[in-house]
């Protein structure tokens, strides 16, 4: 039987060094990566047609010094927030949906980094993460910045490392380049367009954060 241990064990071969993802919280200001726990953020009902209040885990993406208690400048009320789905329940869900192969095939593909709208996180402690998560890119959301306290929810905090692989994976998820030609494309100078480019998946030796992350996550062929 496929297990959710067996399925995490897959996920972490394409990591090299997965701990190095993660970083002690310390004295960082609140934000600055941090994952945190029982936040409360709107989600679809879509039967209802309305917006529903849930709390999960998730990833604080504004800056910290937007949402530095001193900052009290004009719309600095609210955070912007990344949804974490714990592992273990994607897992349980899609395999009493799907048939074992094809879950094998999307855990693969979410491993290479081809599932461009999610980031699989690596386990950390005993709880939520026991067995990791899943960044949901297409669920980012904001919550209100009095909802969240550094002290009461925060679990941990992205390193440098993981902090670097979750910008190539936003920047490659939100702006890469279009199927068609946008409006006014024609009049770009190349200059231009090659500075708007994602990096390419195709060929990761040209994309300037491969040679950091090549340490991190193993090479496919």
């Amino acid at each position: 039987m496929y297990s959710i241990e067996s399925a995490t064990s897959e996920i972490l071969e394409s990591f090299v060094n997965h701990k190095s993802v993660y970083g002690s919280l310390g004295e960082l200001p609140f934000g600055a990566g941090m994952v945190c726990g029982d936040i409360k953020y709107p989600i679809p009902n879509i039967k209802k047609g309305v917006f529903i209040t849930v709390s999960g885990t998730v990833l604080v993406l504004t800056h910290e010094c937007d949402i530095a208690p001193g900052n009290n400048k004009v719309f600095n009320e609210d955070i912007l927030i990344c949804p974490i789905i714990p592992f273990k329940n994607f897992f349980n869900l899609y395999k009493a949906k799907f048939p074992e192969e094809k879950l094998k095939s999307f855990l693969k593909s979410l491993s290479e980094n081809r599932v461009n709208r999610m980031m699989y996180i690596p386990p950390h402690g005993q709880d939520v993460l026991k067995y990791g998560g899943l960044l949901f890119f297409n669920k980012i959301c904001s919550t209100h910045r009095e909802l969240i306290e550094k002290d009461d929810s925060a679990v941990c905090t992205l390193s440098a490392i993981g902090y670097d692989k979750l910008g190539y994976m936003l920047h490659n998820h939100l702006l890469r380049p279009k199927s068609v030609d946008l409006p006014l494309t024609r009049f770009m100078s190349p200059r231009n367009l090659e500075e708007t480019k994602a990096p390419s998946n195709s060929n990761h030796k040209k994309n300037r954060l491969f040679s950091f992350f090549k340490g991190l996550f193993k090479s496919r062929t």
